[in-house]
């Protein structure tokens, strides 16, 4: 089961090419071929234990919410004529794959051994992806900010690929914090100091805010225990940063540039800008229409049209999307599954004693937090090669907190039967 899920997560960012490399049509393709056979293993495997679905927080606020955006998408086929196996199916079965992955790791990847294997497996393709996207940068020669140089990788578009940095970087700034090891905080260090260019030359403004939003998170949950490791971690990679760009140079200005449109006079410039609040305000009356059911799933397109703009309309915002589409109830639970894994990550950061496990979860309240910032600015989460590695590191914490969580009831009992076993002396 670990092998298939190694060889899986090895390929995740690389589905629009392995859909294009493995297709046999009808929908048949390497990922979905993959996603059935971890879910056969996993049965197989519940049904050898003899147990249902392991108990952890997540546990029922995903399955709720799952079957909420399920009934959305009903509704969209329904009450707008969506067709049943048209893009928004395709769109759904990209979103749902998401939970299900983290299912299949929270309930299947249960030692500590399988969980660094399948990390190290996922840190060694991010890190190749950022070198890429870095190479990329540096072909292009680009010294002023410019749309059309924005980065495109295996598929995944600029604002996609900035996502895809931005919630797994926390992991490695995690273990750079925590590592207790200096050799291995040296190369989680390097490995987040290639990480960050990457990310910058996504020219994304959503993953900018969502990874300085994860730092200053898990600064602030971390609090001493950190202080040292970021110190050291910031000094590095600013230092990694001036060799890379040359002249001394900490940020190219291509960069800059684009952090300083985040300016009110630039704001007020940006017709990107411009389009987003436009849309936003349109979506808030449409969800008044609708604020309990929404429209469907999907149905962003069907029903947000402003005339001003002959441009395909997208909501830019992860919260208004569900509202619109699934309804206010199914953003409250979407709200609980973001709560639901943070709660996760703090309380594994907080109980364990292992500098690995510890590393995870305050590196996956980092993740969620860069997940819910980002989304703030698009729909981060409807593309299964961008979050892919999201959920499986959501998984692994879940996982680590089950342990946890069983290794404390076994002291309780312990405890219990030792002090019996006085009292009948």
């Amino acid at each position: 089961m670990v092998i298939l899920l190694l060889i899986f997560l090895l390929f995740i960012p690389l589905e629009s090419r392995t859909s294009v490399w493995f297709n046999f049509g009808s929908g048949i393709n390497f990922t979905n071929i993959f996603i059935l056979l971890l879910i056969l293993g996993w049965l197989i495997k519940l049904r050898k234990d003899k147990k249902p679905l392991t108990k952890n927080p997540l546990r029922i606020p995903v399955l709720i919410f799952i079957g909420a955006t399920y009934l959305s998408f009903l509704t969209g086929f329904f009450k707008l004529g969506i067709p049943f196996f048209g893009d928004e199916f395709r769109i759904f079965k990209s979103f749902v794959m998401t939970f299900i992955l983290f299912f299949i790791i929270a309930n299947s990847v249960k030692d500590k051994k399988s969980m660094k294997l399948l990390f190290k497996a996922m840190a060694c393709v991010v890190i190749l992806v950022a070198v890429i996207t870095i190479k990329e940068f540096r072909q292009a020669g680009v010294w002023h900010y410019d749309d059309d140089a924005r980065v495109t990788l295996f598929g995944l578009q600029p604002n996609m690929l900035g996502a895809f940095f931005a919630q797994f970087l926390p992991i490695l700034a995690g273990l750079a914090f925590l590592s207790k090891k200096f050799k291995i905080k040296l190369l989680y260090i390097g490995l987040f100091s290639i990480g960050l260019p990457a990310l910058m030359f996504t020219y994304s403004r959503g993953a900018y805010a969502a990874i300085a939003g994860a730092i200053i998170i898990m600064l602030f949950i971390g609090r001493r225990k950190v202080v040292s490791g970021f110190m050291l971690m910031a000094i590095i990679a600013i230092f990694a940063q001036s060799i890379l760009f040359g002249y001394g140079r900490i940020i190219p200005v291509s960069v800059r540039e684009r952090f300083e449109s985040l300016k009110q006079e630039n704001i007020e410039k940006d017709k990107s800008i411009e389009l987003r609040e436009a849309v936003w305000e349109l979506a808030k009356q449409r969800i008044a229409e609708s604020p309990v059911f929404g429209y469907g799933y999907g149905a962003s397109d069907h029903v947000l049209y402003l005339q001003d703009y002959n441009v395909d309309l997208d909501t830019h915002n992860m919260y208004l999307d569900i509202a619109l589409e699934c309804g206010i109830p199914t953003l409250l639970l979407f709200i609980w599954v973001l709560f639901s894994m943070f709660r996760v990550g703090l309380w594994v950061f907080r109980m364990a004693d292992d500098d690995f496990y510890q590393a995870i979860g305050l590196g996956v309240c980092g993740c969620v937090s860069a997940l819910a910032i980002g989304n703030l600015f698009g729909t981060r989460l409807t593309l299964f090669a961008a979050n892919g590695y999201f959920a499986a590191v959501i998984g692994i914490a879940t996982r680590i907190y089950i342990q946890l969580k069983d290794e404390r009831l076994q002291k309780k009992l312990m405890i219990v039967k030792n002090s019996k076993k006085i009292d009948e002396d």
